[in-house]
């Protein structure tokens, strides 16, 4: 690294500087607002060159907290992402707290990008994501007064039930095991402690890297190495593994492999997976079951019910299963408060998966569809319906963009799309049908303002807006957002007298 410059020597005199910013340079800012990664955000208004012209330069700040005085230190000057980390703390922020995890040190140089908020307390966390979410509604002229607040948990530790954890270089061992820094490739940090992922996690790293070691076996770079990843779900009385690997294991690697992961768990579920992923040519992806049950099972409870899901590797699953109950009373919630003036019979579930939504949405509702593109998440949910006594649900294997032109649209619909949000063909299609009701389920709030601006223009109101804190100590988030269409002026009515339905 570049020899960092003091603050004194970089400025010649007063708030002066002879060339834009640099990597290495230390300057003085306030952390007066945080980005959609969970960074500090910094400016530096200074006068800049020969030309005396007048700059403000941005920083995002790596666990930079806002109300922070601090001289930051300079990773990244590029024009389009000044990024840079905090050289010494001057003030701190009253919402600044120690973090409890030994790797979320916010000075280091390398520390773990899992808790990009852990030096922030708990409540004002979701008190800054909430502000994040009305700034952006501001930002596209949508109504800020519709978010709710953001419901968060009573404990938010040790909530996740999956973890990918990386193979990589280390500073302490032959192999490394862990996460990855922010803006590392290759090094991973050797966790000791983690407290968001399973509780059982940490022992697991330690016996998993001493087996690799053992089996004198490489971590993957490029396109030389084995070993990537291991993949860790914990649910329900279920242990599912997945190993990561770019190259074909032998046979006494997968007999010991097989041998550690029993000793650990009570019949655990293990696939091992080839991925071989090279620019220019297709991704490669083989998973071969080894032993134990072919699926993962978790349950979540909502309102007072238990439902039970079987998931097979590889398909998605909401990571944490306390706050999915609570997630998908909000839907209900929603529905419940478009179903009062639109009674339906009929709702679809667009983006289905393995119809953990659509099973929920079966025990209240007379016919639900689920409709999802990936053939393997339709045959699950199928089998979830199943096991949990839903009757009323069918699923369809479908494109959304098709599904219009091939069904009956409904009245009211459940859209829970991928982070990339809604296409603009299916926002078209949703606007020119007869569907008066809407309730979308989104990840990513960038998307889903989007989204959202072109249903306001197509005169779907946004009624409420509820964010959900699904993922702790991070800056993700989700939202249920309820949308209606105004029911147009009937030819007998008079001006005036219209009314949602």
């Amino acid at each position: 690294m570049k020899k960092s410059t003091k603050l004194d020597q970089i400025y010649s005199s007063g708030a002066y500087l002879p060339r834009g910013p640099r990597f290495g340079d230390i300057f003085k800012i306030d952390i007066v607002d945080i980005d959609e990664k969970g960074k500090g955000l910094g400016y530096l208004e200074v006068t800049v060159g020969p030309q005396k012209e007048e700059r403000k330069y941005t920083f995002a700040v790596r666990s930079g907290v806002p109300g922070d005085v601090v001289e930051i230190l300079v990773t990244n000057s590029n024009r389009k992402k000044r990024e840079a980390r905090i050289h010494q703390l001057i003030k701190a922020s009253p919402m600044r707290i120690r973090p409890e995890c030994s790797h979320a040190d916010p000075f280091a140089e390398r520390s773990c990008g899992g808790c990009s908020l852990q030096s922030i307390d708990y409540d004002n966390q979701r008190v800054l994501k909430e502000n994040f979410l009305k700034k952006m509604f501001k930002n596209r002229n949508l109504d800020p007064s519709t978010i709710q607040t953001m419901q968060g948990m009573a404990s938010p530790r040790y909530f996740r039930n999956k973890m990918e954890i990386n193979f990589g270089e280390s500073k302490e061992f032959e192999i490394g095991l862990g996460m990855h820094p922010p803006g590392y490739h290759y090094e991973v940090i050797d966790h000791e402690t983690c407290l968001i992922g399973p509780k059982p996690m940490i022992e697991f790293i330690e016996k998993v890297r001493a087996w690799a070691i053992a089996s004198n076996l490489e971590v993957a770079k490029r396109e030389e190495g084995t070993l990537q990843a291991v993949g860790l779900r914990v649910g329900f009385e279920s242990i599912a593994i997945e190993l990561i690997v770019s190259h074909e294991l032998e046979t006494e690697q997968v007999e010991t492999f097989t041998k550690l992961v029993n000793s650990l768990f009570e019949n655990p579920a293990l696939a091992i997976t080839i991925l071989r992923a090279k620019r220019g040519t297709p991704t490669l992806r083989k998973s071969t079951h080894i032993c134990g049950p072919t699926t993962w099972r978790e349950t979540i409870v909502v309102r007072g019910k238990s439902y039970d899901f079987e998931v097979t590797p590889g398909a998605f699953f909401q990571t944490n299963s306390i706050q999915t109950g609570v997630l998908y009373e909000n839907i209900l919630d929603a529905l419940d408060g478009l179903a009062e003036d639109a009674p339906t019979s009929t709702i679809w579930d667009l983006y289905c998966g393995t119809g953990t939504i659509s099973c929920v949405l079966g025990s209240y509702f007379q016919n639900v569809i689920g409709i999802d593109i990936v053939e393997a998440s339709i045959a699950d949910a199928a089998k979830n319906a199943e096991t949990n006594h839903v009757t009323g649900c069918e699923f369809l294997c479908a494109d959304a963009h098709e599904i219009f032109q091939k069904e009956n649209v409904p009245d009211i619909i459940v859209v829970d799309p991928p982070r990339a949000g809604l296409s603009p063909k299916v926002i078209s299609l949703i606007c020119s049908s007869t569907i008066t009701g809407i309730i979308y389920v989104s990840c990513n709030p960038k998307t889903l303002v989007r989204d959202l601006q072109l249903f306001q223009d197509e005169q779907f109101v946004i009624e409420n807006v509820q964010p959900v804190d699904m993922f702790p100590h991070t800056f993700h988030m989700e939202n249920v957002v309820r949308l209606r269409r105004p029911k147009p002026v009937q030819k007998d009515e008079p001006i005036g007298a219209a009314r949602f339905i």
